[in-house]
């Protein structure tokens, strides 16, 4: 049986819970009693009538979050993890659909997008962010297991020899929602500061 234990918490009579949590990425957590921890990275939309909801990003890979991340995690199982989720969504009544994430590749510490960007995490204390040959450097902070901190300032210009080119507000946001989806595909997750 499901229960609402605060407004964004759901717990389960069989021994799970799920969270939706807001910040940089948005998360949704899924965890069972034994400390298995399932995540899926969630975004906001508008439907043509305004009405808000929740768009949520399976993983291409599924995998239990550290220290169970060598743990299989079979199709049968993630499968049951979804049902969960979307039975606990719909208990918070909260309106959501599932949406893929452009493709890309992991190599190393770099996420290779199909969209021909690419993020890099060069150090525990940098991130680049690179589209055709425009750069963004960003300073980082560790501030937890795999979790970094970065400073939303970095991300009003570019690198040179493009220093001088003017990067709009729009372009901006949309290079900040590349950051973090590119780190969530690296496992790693961020906070945004200013």
């Amino acid at each position: 049986m499901l229960r609402v234990v605060r407004t964004n918490v759901v717990a389960s009579t069989d021994g799970f819970e799920v969270r939706v949590r807001y910040g940089s990425p948005h998360r949704l957590e899924y965890e069972e009693e034994d400390g298995h921890l399932f995540v899926l990275t969630h975004d906001f939309g508008r439907t043509a009538e305004g009405e808000g909801y929740m768009i949520i990003y399976p993983e291409d890979a599924p995998t239990w979050e550290p220290p169970y991340e060598e743990e299989m995690l079979p199709e049968s199982k993630t499968r049951e993890i979804y049902h969960r989720i979307e039975s606990a969504l719909s208990l918070m009544k909260i309106p959501y659909q599932f949406e893929e994430t452009p493709g890309g590749t992991v190599n190393g510490t770099r996420w290779e997008s199909a969209e021909g960007y690419s993020v890099e995490i060069l150090s525990e204390n940098k991130v680049i962010y690179m589209e055709a040959d425009h750069t963004i450097v960003a300073q980082a902070e560790v501030i937890g297991p795999s979790t970094l901190a970065l400073t939303v300032g970095d991300f009003y210009c570019w690198q040179p020899p493009h220093e001088n080119e003017t990067l709009g507000e729009q372009h901006r946001l949309v290079i900040l929602h590349r950051v973090m989806s590119g780190t969530a595909n690296l496992k790693v997750s961020l906070l945004l500061k200013k």
